[in-house]
């Protein structure tokens, strides 16, 4: 007869969650890695203004985006996740226009022919982001594969542990979720009433994801695995407070916080989603489908000329 410990009963439980999470993080990185990574690439450079605005463009997003900073080493913003209200989207379609008009005013003649390519890449991205604000596609914060909830489940990943002050962060970051959470929800209430919803099909497809979040023992979550093997230079006594403290945060905001969620999409949305998959067919649905095709491709002159750069 096999026995079960407590581990060994949340591997079950989460085993298909977590199938979806790492599915979701593939396909995710892969879209932003195809769309940035050109974008991004280190060229040497005659003209200065290209690199230097796209840096200062990188240096802005890390401060935007606690988990993308945290991915890259920067631990200022360990402690929190990114701001999602109408207040912080107003920021930052300022921001990308800002950055888009500066972007436009470049004269691409003076510019290396990899500086022209970046510059052309980078239009499009600020582009695609500005057009993502003005449509409001915060209503639709996640699909099958990818969403705020998602982030919390990874968000020990990438993340160093090795003093008392990163498990602080960490477990800061975890009272957090509460907070963005409830942005979420208000935003995807803001789509119900505009009538911007997601698919009933995705909503009965992440129920299963998010329930499965709702443990009695919060040492079965996996928001607890940073916590079961510590570091021997973290002190024995250091590392008893910092368990009853994560402990705590996950029973008292993140667990209940997923419950919430879970109450929202089942009792409230899924009767205000939409039963078509069509995206033409939601409010605005048109410039909606438009976006979503400009997000994911490049005009194939762009493309050829990325390509032949990349091979000289």
């Amino acid at each position: 007869m096999a026995f079960t410990t407590p581990k060994s009963r949340r591997l079950n439980r989460e085993q298909t969650a977590n199938s979806q999470l790492r599915f979701g993080i593939s396909f995710v990185l892969f879209l932003i890695g195809w769309q940035c990574e050109a974008v991004f690439a280190q060229v040497s450079s005659s003209d200065s203004q290209v690199s230097d605005l796209i840096a200062e463009h990188w240096e802005y997003r890390l401060r935007e985006f606690p988990l993308e900073a945290t991915q890259n080493g920067i631990s200022e913003l360990n402690d929190r996740f990114r701001g999602v209200t109408s207040s912080d989207r107003a920021r930052r379609l300022a921001a990308e226009e800002s950055f888009l008009r500066r972007a436009r005013d470049i004269d691409a003649s003076l510019s290396t022919a990899g500086d022209r390519v970046n510059l052309e890449l980078f239009e499009w991205v600020l582009e695609d982001s500005v057009r993502a604000y003005e449509l409001n596609l915060s209503r639709i914060p996640f699909n099958t594969f990818s969403g705020f909830y998602m982030d919390v489940l990874g968000a020990s990943n990438g993340v160093p542990m090795d003093t008392v002050e990163d498990y602080q962060d960490y477990i800061a970051r975890l009272r957090d979720v509460p907070r963005l959470f409830s942005e979420n929800i208000d935003n995807m209430r803001a789509g119900m009433s505009s009538g911007f919803t997601l698919p009933k099909i995705v909503i009965e497809g992440v129920l299963p994801t998010i329930e499965a979040q709702l443990y009695d023992d919060p040492t079965e979550s996996g928001l607890y695995d940073p916590f079961e093997n510590m570091l021997a230079s973290i002190s024995s006594t250091d590392q008893r407070t910092l368990r009853h403290a994560g402990e705590d945060a996950i029973r008292e905001a993140a667990i209940p916080a997923f419950g919430s969620l879970a109450d929202f999409l089942r009792d409230d949305y899924l009767s205000a989603a939409t039963m078509t998959l069509g995206a033409e067919q939601l409010p605005d649905g048109e410039n909606y489908y438009a976006h979503q095709i400009h997000a994911k491709l490049k005009s194939p002159d762009s493309l050829f000329a990325w390509d032949n750069y990349e091979q000289q």
